[in-house]
């Protein structure tokens, strides 16, 4: 796990198991749960404050264990874009809960859960750092 690689844990809410009173929630299923690297573990203050800079349509979802609400998949992606190079990352990796404990089961070792997780689920990389050329790239 490199140190500029982080972490987020989502989970998808199915919209039937959301409290009556809370409706506006219905339609707007993805949840972030936890971000992490190897090093640490980034404050939720923080993922919050993000999710408020960036607009969303939705009101954050006023929860001590979840960021969100975020509608689709491809919203829940530019959040991450936006995370990973605020940060100065390389790469998020998304998890799913379910993808965290297979993984889990699956490996022996740390290094073993690293690489199944890093190989196993959705990455976002960090679109400035990809597209930034090197100074030998220039000449050739």
């Amino acid at each position: 796990m490199n140190e500029k690689e982080y972490f987020i844990l989502y989970s998808y809410v199915n919209p039937s198991t959301v409290d009556e009173s809370s409706k506006e929630y219905q339609s707007n299923n993805y949840f972030i749960q936890e971000c992490f690297s190897k090093k640490e573990r980034i404050d939720k203050e923080q993922l919050l404050n993000l999710y408020h800079d960036m607009l969303f349509d939705s009101p954050a979802f006023e929860s001590d264990e979840f960021i969100g609400p975020f509608c689709d998949k491809d919203q829940l992606h530019r959040y991450c874009q936006e995370l990973v190079q605020k940060l100065k990352g390389y790469k998020i990796v998304l998890i799913s809960p379910t993808d965290f404990n297979s993984a889990i089961q699956k490996s022996d070792t740390l290094k073993g859960l690293e690489d199944l997780l890093t190989n196993s689920t959705e990455v976002i990389v960090n679109q400035k750092l990809k597209n930034k050329s090197s100074f030998l790239q220039r000449f050739f």
